[in-house]
């Protein structure tokens, strides 16, 4: 015995799995995050950036396209982080060079809290700081709310709000540049607010070079009901490599931009000229229960243009979350607007000498039928501006599309009224982020589930035409399936071989596909995980497999509206034969539940399902079905229980000419469980009528 017992623990102790410890992906998935990121490259290039989970674990990819539609990167992307634990919510922007910095919040030390870690890829494609990034801010405890700009010197500012000594936190930030040895206190940081006050939801733009100009919405009042729009000045000096702000102390937590009674929120800032910036926000001075959209032009010293603010627009109705985007002309402003008790866009325009340049009001960007939301924007060249936004004039949520339209700086529209369909493709595009081509066009990148998992789509467009460049409804830059796998069941095949299948929601949560995998040894060599589709049924629930012969036979539910029993057959190479929406076992208006397979040594395969077609309860039936698919019996009742249901179990073979099926009654009295026996023709053994009760 105790030799028995060492040599057990010996083997155990120095056996080794055949595969990887961890287990062989068969169906992995690659769940894509579009947190809409990206920027320019060089010459009509746009670079943007995604996580997504290919590798298991969620890490950072990037992709540079152009405008003809040519991958100039990876069509994988490249990498841009991959280490343990999660790292997601990338922020992407260009380094002026054909290259990018990106930063995003990363799990892998502080799988609750998360940490701000940073990348830099050149015009080529090369990351320049290692695969697994460099962080900015490891401390211990949450850091959250990154953010990032250009520094108008090649470089970038890094904000993020700490709250690891604060409840509210405190936003620090750091400086990089393309060397990672001059980030300023690496792993650590710079305060820059350090009132004690809310100020989340910093935003951040570069202003006069090496400079950049953060706002954001601050209680310093102490009462949430009249928030206040706060500034301040950030510098970077290049000749000591240090990050200070420039109109108070972090402590003083920056200067007033608007302190009007009621709420200002959502406040947003940009770049205008090297002397001014420009700050829009959400005003609630007028009412409290709807927002206004207000301006403020800011010199790089603090001072204010106008102490009241700007009105852009004061219409009676709810104007909420206004953006901003300079050009060397003007001012574009855009914002959701509720005036035809809808969301609809509307947009204005503002310069420094003469303040709102356009009619009252602003001009509608689209004011079609449904809701229109979400609206992003990039300046041309020229003074004008694009603006792309999530579009439900054709179908409710969440059946989107995407739509832009261009004006000049007259306010005179591009492209027909209410905007040019980006993407009219069937079911969910989302997120659309657009930036200029440098010349007459725009280049827009978005999130699209028409396939039922996201996939990164683009399309470019000429305002000079009113016409897209790619293919209609745009072109697919990167794809991966998503959803759940579900229910894994393994059946063996015979030489060494077994086909491992389950429940797929890769096309969306409704529509529920069976896939498998023919498993042996080498196979992960040779063919790529996520398994081949079984069937092309759209809505598969509870599959079995059983072999048939040469052949495979897949039975699942039919789960639209009442599920019904269907069938489909493949060869052992997991082909497709015959119909690919499989065939029904019987055609019934009423529901068929739980099923069973056996295939027996008579070469048949048996399935036993349960059936309402009487309408008043389930009844269990059977049917035969040859290697072909072919079924063998008309209608077969084996089981009938008046104001009783009968839930089939199982079935499997007794002998060659029998087969054993059992199955649960249930009603009002309780739940039983039975035997029946069933020869090869489908009739009932006599003798076991009575004596089925188990």
């Amino acid at each position: 015995m105790f030799l028995r017992f060492f040599f057990i623990c010996f083997s155990l102790l120095y056996s080794q799995f055949d595969w990887d410890n961890n287990g062989v992906p068969v169906r992995q998935g690659i769940h894509i995050e579009w947190q809409r990121t990206g920027d320019n490259g060089n010459n009509g290039e746009m670079i943007f950036a995604w996580s997504d989970t290919r590798s298991g674990g969620r890490d950072i990819y990037a992709k540079k396209i152009d405008s003809n539609g040519n991958d100039l990167w990876s069509s994988e992307g490249v990498p841009i982080v991959v280490a343990e634990g999660r790292q997601e919510d990338p922020i992407l922007v260009s380094d002026d060079n054909g290259g990018a910095f990106v930063i995003w919040v990363d799990y892998r030390d502080e799988p609750e809290s998360g940490d701000i870690y940073a990348q830099h890829i050149n015009s080529n494609g090369e990351i320049s700081w290692g695969i697994e990034g460099v962080g900015l801010t490891t401390v211990q405890g949450k850091q959250v709310s990154p953010n990032m700009c250009k520094d108008g010197l090649g470089g970038a500012f890094v904000i993020w709000n700490d709250k690891s000594s604060s409840i509210l936190g405190y936003t620090y930030g750091t400086h990089l540049t393309t060397n990672s040895n001059d980030i300023i206190e690496p792993g650590v940081g710079v305060p820059l607010i350090t009132s004690d006050s809310e100020h989340a939801g910093v935003s951040i733009e570069v202003a006069s070079e090496g400079s950049a100009i953060m706002v954001w919405a601050d209680d310093k009042n102490l009462d949430d009901s009249d928030l206040d729009v706060y500034g301040q000045r950030i510098v970077y000096s290049e000749i000591d490599n240090v990050l200070s702000t420039d109109w108070n102390s972090p402590s003083d937590g920056g200067i007033v931009i608007s302190n009007s009674l009621g709420v200002q929120q959502y406040a947003k800032v940009t770049y205008y000229n090297e002397e001014s910036s420009i700050i829009v926000w959400e005003d609630r001075r007028n009412n409290p229960n709807a927002g206004d959209v207000y301006g403020q032009f800011i010199t790089m010293d603090g001072v204010l243009y106008n102490d009241e603010g700007i009105i852009i627009c004061d219409d009676p109705a709810p104007q909420i979350k206004p953006r901003v985007k300079a050009s060397p002309n003007g001012a574009h402003v855009v914002w959701e607007d509720k005036r035809n008790n809808v969301s609809d866009i509307y947009a204005q325009f503002l310069t420094l000498e003469n303040g709102v340049e356009w009619s009252d009001g602003g001009l509608s960007v689209c004011s079609a039928v449904g809701a229109q939301d979400q609206p992003r924007l990039t300046t041309d060249p020229y003074g004008g501006a694009y603006y792309v936004w999530m579009d439900e004039r054709y179908n409710s949520f969440p059946e989107t599309e995407i739509f832009i339209q261009h004006f000049d700086v007259e306010g005179n529209a591009s492209f027909v009224n209410d905007g040019l369909s980006v993407s009219s493709a069937p079911q969910y595009q989302f997120n659309p982020l657009v930036r200029s081509d440098g010349n007459n066009g725009a280049l827009v990148v978005w999130g699209d589930m028409r396939s039922g998992s996201i996939g990164l789509y683009a399309q470019h467009l000429l305002s000079s035409t009113q016409s897209v460049s790619f293919e209609e409804n745009g072109r697919e830059f990167y794809f991966g399936i998503d959803g759940n796998g579900l229910g894994a069941k393994s059946l063996y095949l015979g030489d060494d071989q077994n086909l491992l299948y389950w429940e797929d929601r890769r096309l969306g949560v409704i529509a529920d596909l069976t896939y498998g995998q023919r498993i042996y040894s080498g196979w992960e060599d040779i063919q790529e995980p996520n398994g081949l589709k079984l069937s092309n049924n759209s809505y598969q629930t509870n599959p079995l497999v059983e072999k048939l012969g040469e052949n495979l036979f897949l039975g699942f539910g039919q789960a639209l509206g009442d599920v019904n029993i269907f069938y489909q057959l493949l060869d052992n190479d997991l082909n497709i034969l015959g119909d690919s929406n499989g065939a029904s076992v019987y055609e019934s208006p009423t529901p068929q539940s739980n099923f069973s397979l056996h295939y027996a040594s008579d070469g048949y395969l048996y399935l036993a399902f349960s059936d309402a077609r009487n309408f008043i309860d389930k009844d269990i039936y059977i049917q035969k079905y040859s290697e072909e698919g072919n079924a063998q019996f008309s209608d077969v009742l084996i089981v009938e229980n008046f104001l009783a249901d009968d839930n089939i179990n199982f079935i499997t073979e007794l002998d060659e000419s029998e087969l054993l099926v059992g199955f649960d009654t249930g009603s009002f009295q309780g739940t039983r469980s039975y035997v029946v026996l069933v020869n090869s023709d489908g009739n009932l053994e006599d003798s076991w009528l009575d004596g089925g009760d188990i």
